[in-house]
């Protein structure tokens, strides 16, 4: 759907098992889209990790299904 993008993560290590993180992206060529959101990392065990993030934008709710976006 687009061309060329760029992304940006920052993320901080809270605790030795949480680490918040807010991102953006933005496709610059082709359909123009612009996205941000956020979420957590979760250390569950020693190579567990657990993601939860949400992502809104021009397009739609990022996690929702592509084929229903316009």
């Amino acid at each position: 759907p687009f061309g060329n993008a760029v992304g940006l993560r920052v993320k901080r290590k809270v605790s030795e098992w949480l680490s918040p993180y807010v991102k953006t992206q933005y496709a610059f060529s082709g359909k123009n889209n612009f996205q941000a959101g956020g979420g957590v990392e979760i250390q569950v065990k020693d190579q567990t990790q657990v993601f939860f993030e949400e992502m809104l934008g021009r397009a739609g709710d990022a996690p929702s299904d592509p084929l229903q976006r316009g």
